[in-house]
């Protein structure tokens, strides 16, 4: 029989049943309780770094234009293309115009209600741990931070936002796709929410390369806030991690390398989804189907998620792995780069090592935080068996699954006093029903 019960398989749902559930200890949970239009009003007027040079983002871009690094491109290019100096600075601050965040709060409050009231239908929870996110507001107060976040979904770009602009904290400037910026009203939501675009590649042309980097180095240095992005640089339709991209990674190293900063802090972040919203449409992904463009109709064809229940959300803020330390314990020196003027960067074959293992150390810390939810093993286990299995003989397996995820040092949701229930499998397999049969005789068949 195919089962079309509901049942509350949520993190949030057994705790609001009163089971005492493990891999819970040191995360708290996002209130919902406050009403969404006191909730986007309250308060914002967080700490700032004690280097910070506020600018608006008009003064920002103006510093980027003056910068003697694009000065010195901006020649080159006028030269290559037998084009006036001016021409090609007036192209310039389009350019600049097209990448740059326009921070305003009234946006970033009209966001937070929006989304707020979209958490409250589509998830049962969502939890973040209290020792990171501490650890991190005193790092922000001292030192330029990156946040780097794992990619799965497009919540993605906005959940460490919403959790900072909760705890007054300065919230991040984005790296988004310029795929967003065809979605009209949401493009300029996400700017004004801090997000900044960027190209998918840059190819040859260098004076877009140059005002990117430019752009991203004076957001880190001005200490305004942290920047954040993707070091996989897309999501990964598998929930594996995709191999680093190293672009805007090599960005936020160099000023540290030329010495215009002491030290860059790199904070891993693990987002871990009981269900993705994009499940059903990277499978389509997977089987061959292209993806389709982003556009403001989509966004409202996809309103049906509101009705769903996608459980609990898991943010792992954590530990910051210092440039400076790295760089040491490598036997990487800055004193190179005193000798060569900072328009003219050289990266060296040694630091182009340095950084690739920065991002690898970074995607071993993200999926050391990532949650193991039941419905991942049990859904694991079925896939082994195309004919069907016993439910005791799936429960066994899965606590194989499990224990040999607690030996690589997973962090596994689900299981009460050490143990997943009988009862815990057979909810998990109902939470999975619309893609399963559930024969009479107790036995699963895809």
């Amino acid at each position: 029989l195919r089962s079309g019960l509901h049942i509350d398989l949520s993190l949030g749902g057994l705790l609001r049943a009163g089971t005492e559930m493990e891999g819970m200890e040191g995360y708290a949970r996002m209130d919902f309780d406050q009403g969404d239009v006191c909730y986007a009003l309250k308060e914002h007027q967080p700490a700032l770094n004690r280097h910070c040079q506020p600018r608006s983002p008009r003064e920002l871009r103006e510093e980027v234009l003056s910068s003697p690094r694009l000065q010195r491109v901006i020649e080159e290019v006028a030269e290559e293309r037998e084009q006036t100096v001016r021409e090609v600075q007036k192209e310039a601050k389009v350019l600049l115009e097209e990448i740059g965040h326009k921070m305003w709060l009234p946006a970033v409050r009209s966001l937070a209600m929006v989304l707020r009231r979209a958490f409250r239908k589509m998830m049962r929870g969502i939890y973040y741990n209290r020792e990171g996110l501490e650890q991190l507001q005193k790092l922000m107060s001292e030192w330029p931070v990156v946040l780097l976040p794992s990619h799965r979904s497009y919540l993605d770009f906005i959940l460490v936002t919403y959790v900072m602009f909760e705890h007054n904290m300065q919230l991040p400037r984005i790296a988004a796709g310029q795929d967003f910026m065809v979605m009209s009203v949401v493009s300029s939501f996400l700017r004004g929410s801090g997000a900044f675009f960027l190209r998918r590649t840059f190819g040859s042309d260098k004076l877009y390369k140059a005002i990117f980097t430019c752009y991203v180095q004076a957001l880190l240095c001005s200490g305004e806030g942290p920047i954040e992005f993707f070091v996989e640089g897309t999501r990964s339709r598998t929930a594996k991690s995709l191999h680093p991209k190293l672009g805007l990674l090599s960005m936020v190293v160099e000023p540290y390398l030329d010495a215009r900063l002491p030290d860059v802090m790199l904070v891993p972040i693990s987002l871990s989804y009981q269900r993705t919203l994009e499940e059903e449409l990277f499978a389509w992904e997977l089987l061959g189907v292209p993806k389709p463009k982003e556009s403001t109709r989509g966004l409202l064809k996809a309103r049906s998620i509101l009705s769903e229940d996608y459980g609990s959300i898991f943010i792992h803020i954590g530990s910051p792995i210092s440039v400076h330390d790295v760089c040491q314990a490598s036997g990487l020196s800055r004193v190179p780069h005193g000798l060569i003027p900072r328009h003219m960067p050289v990266v060296s074959s040694h630091e182009r090592h340095v950084i690739d293992q920065l991002g690898h150390m970074l995607l071993d810390a993200q999926g050391k935080g990532m949650h193991m939810f039941p419905s991942v093993m049990v859904a694991a286990v079925l896939l082994q068996h195309p004919r069907g299995i016993p439910l005791a003989n799936l429960l066994a397996e899965v606590k194989c699954v499990s224990e040999a995820m607690e030996d690589r040092g997973a962090i596994v949701q689900g299981r009460t006093k050490g143990e997943f229930g009988i009862e815990g499998i057979r909810q998990t397999v109902k939470y999975l029903s619309s893609c399963l049969e559930v024969s009479q005789e107790d036995s699963l068949e895809e």
